[in-house]
């Protein structure tokens, strides 16, 4: 990815607003810290070679940020993907569930990083103060729909059968007499 061989990182919009669902745009959030995470990888690269660092040497020094900048690169293109699939006239009415799914991941993703982008000025105090809540209210809209987000996600029902699926799971967990 930091050779440019066969990745090209993505253009950041200056700085993210909300997109044309009124959402924040978090994709442009993602976009955002991976371009940044690149640059900063690829100087770094370029540095260690001004001064004469041997390759595998500059790419130990850089691996932790090798490493963020991969997972920036996942997280933008999950966003992007489930973005896609909640659009509004998705068929068989799933798209409320695949929204909030989508809402999900990006909270998640950005409170992971919620020091990161503020430290970079891309998020305010109060938004990341926010985080804890928006989450909580996401998923408090996903568990009443938790059997048709299952059935979405293809989730086996093997694995949704255990102990603590029961209604009395108190009693399940309990040992035998």
């Amino acid at each position: 990815m930091a050779t440019g061989a066969d990745y090209l990182p993505p253009e950041s919009p200056p700085r993210p607003g909300t997109d044309s669902q009124h959402f924040p745009d978090w994709c442009g959030l993602f976009r955002t810290r991976e371009r940044m995470l690149h640059d900063r990888l690829t100087a770094g690269l370029r540095a260690a070679e001004a001064v004469g660092t041997d390759r595998f040497t500059a790419w130990n020094d850089l691996t932790d940020l090798a490493q963020q900048l991969a997972e920036a690169h996942a997280a933008r293109t999950t966003a992007e993907i489930l973005r896609e699939q909640w659009r509004p006239d998705h068929p068989s009415g799933e798209a409320p569930v695949l929204r909030d799914l989508y809402r999900l991941s990006c909270l998640e993703e950005i409170s992971a990083h919620a020091a990161w982008y503020l430290a970079h000025g891309l998020l305010t105090p109060a938004e990341v103060l926010a985080l804890p809540d928006r989450l909580n209210e996401t998923c408090r809209r996903l568990l009443p729909q938790v059997e048709e987000l299952t059935d979405l996600l293809d989730v086996p029902r093997a694995v949704l059968r255990g102990p603590l699926a029961d209604v009395d799971y108190v009693r399940e967990l309990a040992p035998g007499p």
